[in-house]
């Protein structure tokens, strides 16, 4: 099953959020650039997301890389983000 949705944005392009669903223990989230340098790191555990973490929107317009790591399995996804 998946990890991560698809992104959900606010109206103004903000904030986004990340959609996780059956994440059973502490996971780690990263989002790079197309560069590979790391723009935002959180360590998360499942009951403080309600299945949501919210992210203020403070990237450059670009393509972005959002992965999800945890003792059990990794998923990535790509987002371009344009405010």
């Amino acid at each position: 099953t998946a990890v991560m949705d698809q992104c959900r944005r606010d109206h103004a392009g903000a904030d986004f959020t990340l959609v996780l669903h059956n994440l059973n223990t502490a996971s780690s989230i990263r989002i790079t650039d197309i560069s590979g340098k790391l723009v935002y790191q959180s360590e998360v555990l499942p009951a403080a997301l309600n299945n949501c973490l919210q992210i203020q929107n403070t990237f450059e317009n670009g393509l972005y890389f959002i992965e999800v790591l945890n003792e059990n399995r990794s998923f990535f996804q790509k987002i371009v983000l344009q405010k």
